[in-house]
Formats: structure tokens, C-alpha cells, sequence
């Protein structure tokens, strides 16, 4: 029974899921109706949504990964196609995938809400002020004065999400290591338990099955600091993150 006990996406993804239907079915009546530069835009159109839910797909909700393939493979297909017949049935056959991906996007278990200021805390504002007072500095400069009201406001806000979703996952990823460092980062909403590493849209694994192909690894490392901040006389253990380079100072406890 896998899909019934597998975290249900979230909102966000389900949106997207919807989306990506939408544009497939435009791009195919488009097609259809043999609109061309019309069918050219909503076919692209349909490529961004379908790359987000092909991520999502990869390192979340592995359920969804044949019908987000085949999604991605058969609208390939129409797109590459020159035959008409050809094209149009490989359309319809991308719709039909992503109309399959959508409702499995809306099945599976409702995971916890947590409180709003979590999901703030999540973004790391302070973080994200840096980065977009930096980034106004640079479209003054840029434009060797005041930039456009529309460029400068799409620009903050691709900023700002790009920011918060890198802080997201940051917290997702360094779940296990912020419990063991102290209490500045054991209170942060995801090592805190507050929120569920699903909501926080990340890296999340659907069932045992798939949390007993990576979670070991992320067990051994919590294993390892563990003996190493016990072991270590000088009360500070260092372990390189994985992937990273950086060691981590873990203040022992006495």
C-alpha cells in the first residue's frame, strides 16, 4: 500500500501539478486548431511546471516519477515530431500522462500544518535581507540609476524566492546536525519537529521503503558525530559535512 501511507505533496506542488495540466491541454487544442505561434507559446509554457514536478518528483515523491517521466518524455516526443499525426497523438498522450500525475499529486497522506511564523523562520529573513539588499545595490549601479518599477520589483521578489527555497531546504538538510549543536539551531522549526520535513517541501521520502534506501546514511552521520562529540577531551568534535568541505564544531555536553 504505498501511496496510502506516502506524505501527500503539498500545496504548492499540487497548484503546479494543476498548472502543468492546463498548459499541456492549451498546447495540444493549440496544436489542434493549428494556431502556431500561439501553440508555440503555451507549449512552452508547459515546460516549467513539468520541470518543477519532475524535481519534486526525483527527491521527494518518487511515486509520482513514472507519470512525471512520461509526462516528460511524450511531450518531448510531440515536440520533436514532424509528422502531424504523429505530433498530436504524442500530445495527447503527454496530456493524458499529466492529467494521471495530477491526481496521484492530490492523493496520499495530509501531513501537519505548522505555525506561520515557522514557515517566516524557515526563509531566513535576515539572511534573505542581505541578499536583496545586495542585489538592489547592484540594478542601481547597473542601470546607472533608478531601474524600471516592473524589472525591480520582479527581480526582488525572484530573489526573495529563491532565497527562502535555498533556506528551506537548508534546514532540511542539516535536520539531524542542528539537534546535536546546541541550542541555537536544536529550536529551528524543522529539528524542532514543529514543522515536517514535507512541509518544508524538501527532501522527503515517502515511506519506509524509500526512507530505508537514504536514511541510513543520514543515521550513520548522525551516528558518527554523536561518537565523536562523546569521545572528543577538548569538548569540541569536528566532522566534515558531507559534501561540503566544512567542519562542524559540536560543543560537548557536560
Amino acid at each position: 500500500m504505498r501511496s496510502s501511507s506516502a506524505p501527500a505533496p503539498g500545496a504548492w506542488l499540487r497548484l503546479t501539478a494543476l498548472a502543468a495540466s492546463g498548459a499541456t491541454l492549451l498546447a495540444v487544442v493549440s496544436g489542434a486548431l493549428a494556431l502556431d505561434t500561439a501553440h508555440r507559446l503555451l507549449s512552452a509554457l508547459a515546460l516549467p511546471p513539468l520541470a518543477a514536478l519532475a524535481v519534486a518528483a526525483v527527491l521527494r515523491h518518487r511515486r509520482l516519477v513514472p507519470a512525471v517521466a512520461a509526462a516528460v518524455v511524450l511531450f518531448g516526443v510531440a515536440a520533436l515530431a514532424t509528422h502531424e499525426g504523429v505530433h498530436l497523438a504524442a500530445a495527447g498522450a503527454a496530456f493524458a500522462a499529466t492529467l494521471v500525475l495530477t491526481v496521484q499529486a492530490f492523493r496520499g497522506e495530509r501531513v501537519p500544518a505548522g505555525a506561520w511564523r515557522d514557515y517566516v523562520t524557515l526563509t531566513k529573513p535576515r539572511i534573505m535581507s542581505l541578499l536583496l539588499i545586495t542585489g538592489l545595490g547592484g540594478m542601481f549601479v547597473g542601470a546607472g540609476g533608478a531601474p524600471g518599477l516592473g524589472l525591480l520589483a520582479a527581480t526582488m521578489a525572484g530573489l526573495a524566492l529563491a532565497c527562502g527555497g535555498a533556506s528551506a531546504l537548508n534546514h532540511v538538510l542539516d535536520e539531524d546536525i542542528d539537534r546535536l549543536m546546541g541550542k541555537r539551531t536544536e529550536r529551528r522549526p524543522v529539528a524542532a519537529g514543529r514543522i515536517a520535513a514535507p512541509r518544508a517541501d524538501v527532501m522527503q521520502h515517502e515511506d519506509g521503503a524509500d526512507a530505508g534506501e537514504d536514511r541510513p546514511q543520514q543515521d550513520m552521520r548522525t551516528r558518527e558525530i554523536q561518537r565523536l562529540h562523546a569521545g572528543t577531551d577538548h569538548g569540541v568534535a569536528e566532522l566534515f559535512h558531507e559534501g561540503a568541505g566544512r567542519p562542524i564544531c559540536i560543543p560537548r555536553q557536560t
